[in-house]
């Protein structure tokens, strides 16, 4: 009964996770959490059936033979947990991990770059997003994640026929009009930038950024009511945000409302 009871509990807790029906993902350690108590419970019935074994034959040895064969179990799990743990020491050695086990995974290439943009390192970055690209076209994170690395780059025309590309195909992509809207304000085309920031807002108005980056948009446009407004959207979505109190303590004080902006800063 025992050793039915774990054999089902492996295959009804694993079946769910197996990509039978696919998923997002094809695999993920925590899918074999509770699994693998299942499993152990099997390791567990078959070493009492061996340990049953040798006490028929050779008594004497049941007890020193269980106790190293668990020595041995143990310690073999914590080499191979030490080692494991290495993989999860930070996001990009996890990535790195995942594109190892799965070289033609999209995510995971997606995952690398985007560490690497996050460090600065925007020319391995934008290969890793290409690669991403390479196995999953219809993917639009590496599209998106490209533009931004073209972006910090500097190189601001690749940025913005990087982000055309995402809205040519995804024309209600919320993120893509808001990555147009950063590369257009970067250069300094101020009206092409507050009707991207529009657009990404008309699709999702719950993104601070879009707000406070319109605003931004707004300031340079000396339209500083329509600043405002902004700013105090964006700081309702995001009460944490110091650049859009700071913000809106300068344009209170374009206003001329200078209790306002000393609040602002304060």
């Amino acid at each position: 009964p025992l050793l039915s009871f774990a054999l089902s509990w492996v295959f009804i807790h694993w079946l769910p996770v197996s990509n039978l029906m696919p998923t997002a993902y094809l695999l993920a350690d925590r899918y074999m959490y509770i699994p693998s108590a299942g499993f152990c419970l099997l390791l567990v019935c078959a070493g009492d059936a061996i340990r049953e074994r040798v006490l028929r034959v050779r008594p004497r040895l049941a007890t020193p033979l269980a106790a190293g064969a668990a020595v041995l179990l143990f310690g073999a799990w914590s080499v191979q947990t030490v080692s494991y743990t290495t993989r999860w020491s930070d996001e990009r050695t996890l990535w790195s991990y995942a594109v190892q086990c799965n070289p033609r995974s999209a995510r995971g290439w997606n995952g690398l770059g985007y560490q690497e943009l996050e460090l600065g390192k925007y020319h391995k970055a934008l290969a890793h997003f290409n690669r991403a690209l390479e196995f999953e076209p219809r993917f639009p994170a590496p599209y998106l994640n490209r533009a931004t690395a073209l972006l910090r780059a500097g190189d601001l025309d690749g940025a913005v026929r990087a982000t055309d590309r995402v809205i040519e195909r995804w024309p209600e992509h919320a993120d893509a009009f808001y990555n147009r809207g950063n590369v257009r304000l970067a250069r300094g085309e101020l009206e092409l930038a507050v009707a991207d920031y529009s657009r990404a807002i008309e699709l999702t108005d719950r993104v601070s950024a879009s707000f406070h980056n319109r605003a931004s948009a707004y300031m340079q446009l000396e339209e500083f009511e329509l600043a405002v407004a902004d700013l105090e959207r964006a700081i309702e979505l995001d009460p944490g945000s110091a650049d859009s109190y700071f913000n809106l303590g300068l344009c209170f004080g374009h206003l001329g409302d200078i209790p306002r902006s000393l609040a602002s800063h304060q």
